[in-house]
Order: C-alpha cells, then structure tokens, then sequence
C-alpha cells in the first residue's frame, strides 16, 4: 500500500505525544517491545505507583461510534492476557488502555 508510511507515522505520533504527556507522571517501562509468551507489542506500559498501565492506539475510520467501541473492544480482548500476567509479575492493579483516535480526527 502507498499510504501505509503514512498510516504509521500518524500512529507514531499519536503514541509520541502519549509517551511524552505520560513521561511526567508515569514511568515507561516499555515501549513497543514484544512482552511475556504472547509476542504482543503494546505501544507503551505505563507504571504509576501500584498501577500498571498497557496502552495500545487505534486509528479507525470513524465513519460511526460503533467503529470507536469495536476497535476498544478488540484492544481489551487482545491485551488481556498480558494485563494478568504483568499484574502478577510486579503485584499491582494493571489495566488495559485502549487509546482510540478516529482517522479522520475524532
């Protein structure tokens, strides 16, 4: 595809400008690293005090609000797994964040 370079870099940013809004407050304890038995690579694990954060942006064409509530669905289900086993690991609350953007900007 000819727009897939550019599918990446919007994604990319969108997870910049996470990381660096997150940066202040949270610790990054990865960021788009194969994690666990899963070979799933969240965009960024976040850790804040007892509370672990898996964050994973979706950019879906928002031509309707069940696309936004799809795409949040699937990111949960994904990561599920993953969240259990990094709340047993560190002996915290983890939650999954699916940070969804639509493609054309909502």
């Amino acid at each position: 595809m000819r727009y897939t370079a550019l599918y990446m870099a919007r994604h990319n940013a969108i997870v910049a400008r996470i990381k660096k809004a997150a940066s202040t407050k949270f610790e990054v304890l990865s960021e788009n690293q194969v994690l666990g038995n899963h070979c799933l690579r969240p965009d960024l694990v976040l850790k804040n005090g007892p509370n672990i954060f898996v964050v994973d942006v979706s950019v879906p064409f928002d031509n309707r609000l069940a696309a936004f509530e799809t795409a949040a669905a699937e990111k949960k289900g994904k990561y599920e797994q993953l969240r259990a086993e990094l709340a047993a690991l560190h002996g915290c609350e983890a939650t999954v964040v699916p940070f969804i953007v639509g493609a054309l900007g909502s």
